[in-house]
């Protein structure tokens, strides 16, 4: 078992074993019974997208974008 404190923010320090165990820098949490597991998130294309600063571009309008640069440079 390993122990940690949770800081006044709710902040914690995940032991490095841990840590190493997870094998990933993002984690998601369950709550089964009363227990909580803590789960390594491999993708997670929709699962921060809350947290993004610009609106989503799909890659059709990143492509535009991209080819009128290029174009305006060739020019």
């Amino acid at each position: 078992m390993f122990t940690a404190k949770i800081t006044s923010k709710g902040q914690v320090t995940i032991p490095k074993k841990i840590r190493m165990l997870l094998n990933s820098s993002v984690i998601g949490f369950t709550v089964e019974k009363g227990i909580v597991k803590v789960i390594p998130v491999d993708r997670v294309e929709g699962s921060l997208a809350k947290y993004r600063k610009r609106p989503a571009r799909s890659v059709k309008d990143i492509r535009s974008a991209v080819w009128k640069e290029v174009a305006r440079d060739k020019a």
